[in-house]
């Protein structure tokens, strides 16, 4: 059930978890820890942040599906260690039309999201990201766009500088 509440995914070990390097009071996004899982129809996307959350326009998930880095979004310099074909904001999902660093989607698709304090779950149906067999994930918290907070936090923290700074996921 997507509801919010992160106990039902206490048996899946998360993708990936952050240190807190987004460091003041002041609402902002910090991801802190986040998960994948699937079912035969469904794509299921789950994270905690460091302090209570608001699902908004900088909580960003590129999405790479075809694995390879000449296709899809790669951002601006420094560019992602992905090309990201699909993204994910709030509850909807876009499909990247552009060139690699322009900034061009098409809203493909809704899902169901819900929060609870810190927590924030997300669920879609798999055919919206073509139902691949393996995806290649970075999370993005735009705080500069949102929150007027000069940090961006990525996860894993090495996504722009690194060749492997992205996380894989199998779908089978």
């Amino acid at each position: 059930m997507i509801d919010g509440n992160l106990a039902d995914w206490g048996s899946i070990t998360p993708l990936g978890k952050d240190l807190d390097d987004v460091r003041d009071n002041l609402p902002q996004i910090d991801w802190k820890s986040v998960w994948v899982a699937h079912d035969a129809s469904n794509f299921y996307l789950a994270h905690r942040n460091d302090k209570n959350l608001t699902l908004n326009s900088g909580y960003l998930v590129f999405i790479d599906t075809d694995k390879t880095l000449s296709t899809g979004y790669r951002s601006t310099a420094p560019q992602f260690s992905i090309g990201a074909e699909f993204l994910i904001q709030n509850n909807n999902v876009f499909q990247y039309t552009g060139t690699g660093t322009d900034w061009s989607w098409n809203f493909v698709g809704s899902g169901t999201a819900a929060t609870a304090g810190t927590d924030a779950e997300l669920s879609f149906p798999r055919t919206t990201i073509g139902n691949p067999n393996e995806i290649r994930v970075i999370f993005y918290g735009d705080n500069p766009a949102t929150y007027s907070r000069p940090e961006i936090d990525l996860l894993p923290d090495d996504a722009r500088t690194g060749l492997y700074g992205y996380f894989r996921y199998g779908l089978n």
